[in-house]
């Protein structure tokens, strides 16, 4: 199973983040970089995968738009069933059971 780190230290900004989702998850060139694009390529996504979200230091870097991505990827796992999504801390620990659809 893949697993993606989504960390305020992996990533700076949006385009960062999109960039760097690109690329761990092998998207097509035509990946738009924005959420709904973002929904429509892990909805496509026919592997397992797990991403690590760690919200606290997203959100120093992203802001509001932290909880928007959150939402996202929460959508598309319970939509596909093949995504997992771990809520973390800045310790690495999860803050609560990890969750899955």
């Amino acid at each position: 199973m893949k697993t993606v780190i989504l960390d305020g230290n992996v990533v700076h900004s949006r385009e960062e983040l999109h960039e760097y989702l690109a690329k761990e998850f092998g998207f097509p060139d035509y990946y738009g970089k924005n959420l709904d694009a973002l929904h429509d390529c892990l909805t496509d996504y026919q592997e397992e995968a797990e991403i690590e979200f760690y919200e606290e230091s997203l959100s120093r870097v992203l802001g509001v738009y932290t909880e928007a991505l959150l939402r996202v990827l929460i959508d598309a796992a319970i939509e596909t069933g093949r995504l997992r999504i771990a809520l973390m801390d800045m310790r690495a620990k999860p803050v609560e059971e990890d969750w899955e659809p």
